[in-house]
């Protein structure tokens, strides 16, 4: 279903539906939840630029197998029984004070998007405990415009990251791909501690970014910047079974 204009889900009953897709719907007094609460066989659900009421709440999809959405129109809990997870939109800005006091146990493949707070990052892996596959797209073109104005708040700070590593890291994942590095600071802190505690990593996939602002100007990386990046993350010890390429 898209671009159309939902009145009323004050009554919605479509119990032989499996996968629903939503895109550009306009639904500003409709609570998202109330059109899901009639889909109790759920398996997929993609939802994209919805226009609706979210109050947060939890319902219960026991189906629901796999889901990519772009805001945080419901709680997390919601897909706590999911096998594939996809965020479409940057999670720190929108759930600064993120509580998770459950986990993800049937997660196998895990996409987000990721600003500057890698330890938010980990909190969310720490309850990914089967975590199979990760995918991180890097968003940061703000950040790095008020990096160049000297802005407080956007230092590419590295953060001591906690002695225990989660459990996905350290014994069940198999790819992480990662998209848009620059080769800041934080990011390259953060490939060095994937590198270094995923024992079971085989691919690990990693696309630079087109290039960076200064002085609120985009400049084109050099091929041999290129060149000096790969370096610096060829140099970081991996585990044996672990290929390291570019795209």
């Amino acid at each position: 279903m898209s671009y159309v204009t939902v009145e009323d889900t004050s009554f919605v009953d479509l119990s032989l539906l499996k996968i629903l897709h939503l895109k550009s719907i306009i639904s500003p007094k409709i609570d998202l939840s109330l059109l899901l609460y009639g889909c109790p066989n759920l398996e997929v659900l993609k939802v994209r630029r919805l226009d609706c009421e979210t109050k947060g709440k939890f319902i219960i999809l026991p189906k629901l197998v796999r889901v990519s959405i772009d805001g945080p129109l419901l709680s997390l809990e919601t897909f706590k029984d999911v096998e594939v997870l996809k965020f479409d939109y940057v999670m720190p800005i929108f759930q600064p004070n993120l509580d998770l006091n459950f986990d993800f146990q049937n997660l196998v493949q895990l996409q987000l998007e990721v600003a500057l707070d890698w330890l938010l990052v980990l909190k969310v892996l720490n309850h990914c405990p089967k975590l199979q596959s990760l995918v991180i797209n890097i968003y940061k073109t703000l950040v790095r415009y008020y990096q160049t104005l000297n802005l407080p708040g956007y230092e590419e700070d590295v953060w001591p990251y906690p002695p225990i590593v989660p459990a996905c890291i350290s014994s069940h994942l198999k790819t992480f791909r990662l998209k848009d590095y620059s080769g800041s600071k934080d990011e390259f802190h953060f490939v060095r501690y994937m590198l270094e505690n995923a024992k079971y990593l085989q691919t690990m996939k990693i696309r630079f970014d087109c290039g960076y602002v200064t002085m609120g100007t985009m400049k084109i990386r050099t091929l041999s910047q290129e060149n000096d990046m790969k370096r610096e993350l060829y140099s970081i010890k991996r585990s044996y079974t672990c290929t390291l390429s570019f795209e």
